[in-house]
Parts: structure tokens; C-alpha cells; sequence
């Protein structure tokens, strides 16, 4: 009789110990896919700041045809490039330096955490100073524009720079409203991966448990 308790108990054992393993490589799954998710949702902001680089070289070529046409002065242009180049590189610095592959590995996520919410933080004060840079320029080019010197002064001329002026204006404030629109997705992102990691650590809670 003894002996059959003993038996089962240790049949008991076994089938506990195979249980705990199933569990634990359900919880590696579940980690890995965490993981796996928290990647791909920055994997845009990589391919949207790709993006910015390719239409760098076309805005310049754009503008520098305005400036031409219009024979404006090219200080506000050297300005507006110079705020294009330092948006990238803060976007780089921002989104893509600060955050390296091991960062989404590490068994103490939290540190990931904190550097994510650094990052939204960051993004914050990159929107608002290139928002009033921006806006700088816009006037500044509208003034230029009203304030035309050197161009023939004719009817063709005269809607030409009245277009151009009305449709960089429009131009300018949808670009501003699609830029916010994008700071406020790619802060959704980074609170949507904060979520992932506190469900990663929930799980290894439940596991220590």
C-alpha cells in the first residue's frame, strides 16, 4: 500500500513538472511575441524618418525654384533647410539613437521604460521649437513675398506670386497639422510599448509566482 502511495506521488511529481515546463515555454512565447510586437510598432518611425531623408533633396530643388523666380532673398531658404536637417538628425537622435536592439532584450525592462518616456519628453520640446521655427519662416517668406523686388511687374507676375503665396501659406499649415498629427501617433506608439513591457513584466511576476 505504501509503496502504490509513493508511486503515485511521484507520478503526481512528474506530471507537475511537465505542467510547470509547458508553462514556462508558454510564458518564453508569450515574451518573445511581446518583443517581437514592441519592435514592430517602432518600425515605422525608422521608415518615416527614411522618408524624411528622400524628400529632403526634393523640397530644396522646389524652393530653390521659388527663390529663383521670384529673385527672393536666399537667407530664409538657407534657414528653412537648416531647420529640415536639425529636425532629422533630432529625429534620429530621438527616435532611432537612443534606442538600441538590446534595450527590447534586457530581463530589467524598466530602464526601457524610462528611456521611452524620456523620448516622448524629447519629442515634446523637438515639436514645439521646430512648431515656432517654422511659423518664423512662414512669416518671413510671406513678408519677402509682399515685399518683392527685381520681377517684372505684370498681371501673369503679379497672380504668380499671389498664388504662390496663398498656396505656401496653405501649404505651410497643412504641413504643420500632418507634422502634429505624426508627433501624436508616434507618442501613442511609445505609450503602446510601455503597455507591452508592463504585460512582459506581468508575466514574469506570474511566473516568479
Amino acid at each position: 500500500m505504501e509503496e502504490n502511495n509513493i508511486q503515485e506521488l511521484e507520478e503526481m511529481r512528474q506530471q507537475l513538472n511537465i505542467l510547470q515546463e509547458k508553462l514556462d515555454q508558454q510564458d518564453i512565447v508569450n515574451e518573445k511575441l511581446l518583443k517581437s510586437s514592441m519592435k514592430s510598432k517602432m518600425s515605422w518611425i525608422v521608415k518615416y524618418i527614411i522618408g524624411e531623408v528622400i524628400v529632403i533633396p526634393i523640397l530644396a530643388i522646389m524652393l530653390s525654384g521659388i527663390y529663383v523666380m521670384f529673385n527672393l532673398p536666399f537667407y530664409s531658404y538657407i534657414y528653412i533647410l537648416l531647420i529640415c536637417v536639425a529636425d532629422i538628425y533630432m529625429d534620429y537622435r530621438i527616435n532611432i539613437s537612443s534606442m538600441k536592439p538590446a534595450d527590447y532584450e534586457k530581463n530589467n525592462l524598466m530602464q526601457t521604460v524610462k528611456k521611452l518616456i524620456k523620448m516622448k519628453k524629447m519629442r515634446s520640446y523637438q515639436t514645439l521649437f521646430g512648431f515656432l521655427l517654422t511659423c518664423i519662416w512662414l512669416f518671413w517668406l510671406g513678408y519677402d513675398m509682399c515685399h518683392l523686388t527685381g520681377v517684372p511687374n505684370t498681371e501673369l507676375y503679379n497672380g504668380l506670386v499671389h498664388g504662390c503665396t496663398i498656396g505656401m501659406g496653405i501649404g505651410g499649415v497643412i504641413g504643420l497639422v500632418i507634422a502634429y498629427f505624426i508627433y501624436k501617433k508616434m507618442q501613442s506608439t511609445n505609450d503602446e510599448i510601455i503597455k507591452i513591457i508592463e504585460a512582459i513584466d506581468d508575466l514574469k511576476d506570474n511566473k516568479e509566482n
